[in-house]
């Protein structure tokens, strides 16, 4: 049997959610530009603990770096993948461009390749240049 154990309100509708595995903490993308770290386990009075601001369209989709607990990517209708550090939510780290049109998913591969899919009917793959 499965029960619900919780539930989170937000104020925007929820397009994307990604938990990580060694942590707990959620980021979600809504249909707004921002990207949202959440603590489901925060006693604080709020859950939401950080706001990462820098698309200028909804988030499509968001992912947990398997390896690094403290990265995650964003994918966004402003045709862009950013890879951010819960660390500091002042700018992302890498914009990824390449997509001519909204991107709509995302992953990031244990070894290291970010792949996104998009309106345009594309799949972009990247990686870090050594």
């Amino acid at each position: 049997m499965i029960e619900q154990i919780n539930t989170l309100t937000g104020k925007k509708a929820f397009t994307s959610i990604a938990v990580c595995s060694s942590n707990g903490m959620l980021i979600t993308g809504s249909v707004d530009p921002i990207v949202r770290l959440w603590d489901p386990r925060s006693h604080e009075g709020t859950l939401v603990k950080q706001s990462f601001i820098g698309h200028c369209g909804w988030i499509s989709s968001v992912f947990w770096n398997k390896m690094r607990e403290n990265l995650f990517i964003s994918a966004s209708f402003d045709k862009t993948v950013k890879i951010w550090d819960i660390r500091s939510n002042k700018t992302p780290l890498y914009d990824l461009v390449g997509h001519s049109d909204r991107i709509l998913c995302c992953d990031w591969s244990v070894n290291e390749i970010i792949v996104s899919g998009g309106v345009d009917c594309t799949i972009k793959t990247y990686r870090r240049k050594i």
